[in-house]
């Protein structure tokens, strides 16, 4: 893994990297995560014991897709890249180039075999989300309920605890919207240093 640039996004420093070499082993599998409940109303059955029952309830999956791609570079030098629903479609000797903000946070690639690009914004926005700016303001509009609820009530300090619990969620909400554009706007000009090849 080679750093390739620096820079800073709204407000925020970030480290290109790059990890490129021929691929010598691809792995790509899928995980499913099955949750929920099927039940049926006793009564009816108890009642008409003939009858079929209605099945009611909800079932939720959610499947996550997995990537493993070893790379072997000019030097002989080995590396592992690990995506996760983020698939750079390759097999073995084809040359591959990833690129992320930090280990793990990969968020462009090109196979230089088939020219072919591929690109996940999220996976920058994600990674150069201001989480630190966004629990601080969160908390700075906070605090002051707490001191004006304290104030008026001395002996109630729960009730002002309480109700800067819930300002600060509020808060939070409020927040997430603006911290997100900032997110993703820093993700597009991250991206853009992202080399064309």
């Amino acid at each position: 893994m080679k750093k390739i640039a620096e820079g800073s996004a709204l407000l925020r420093k970030f480290a290109l990297y790059e990890v490129s070499g021929t691929v010598i082993k691809e792995v790509t599998r899928s995980e499913t995560e099955t949750t929920g409940s099927v039940s049926t109303p006793d009564l009816a059955h108890k009642l008409a014991p003939n009858m079929s029952l209605p099945v009611k309830g909800k079932i939720k999956s959610k499947t996550t897709r997995y990537q493993v791609i070893h790379l072997k570079d000019g030097d002989g030098n080995r590396s592992v890249v690990e995506l996760v629903n983020f698939l750079v479609p390759c097999t073995e000797g084809d040359e591959v180039s990833v690129w992320g903000v930090k280990e793990g946070a990969w968020f462009a690639a090109r196979n230089q075999s088939t020219r072919r690009s591929y690109r996940k914004l999220f996976g920058a926005v994600s990674a150069l989300y201001p989480f630190a700016a966004h629990l601080g303001l969160a908390a700075l509009l906070a605090v002051p309920l707490w001191n004006n609820m304290a104030a008026s009530k001395p002996g109630d300090t729960g009730f002002a605890i309480f109700a800067a619990l819930i300002t600060f969620v509020i808060a939070g909400f409020l927040i997430l919207i603006p911290m997100a554009i900032v997110a993703f706007v820093r993700g597009i000009l991250v991206m853009r240093r992202v080399p064309e090849t």
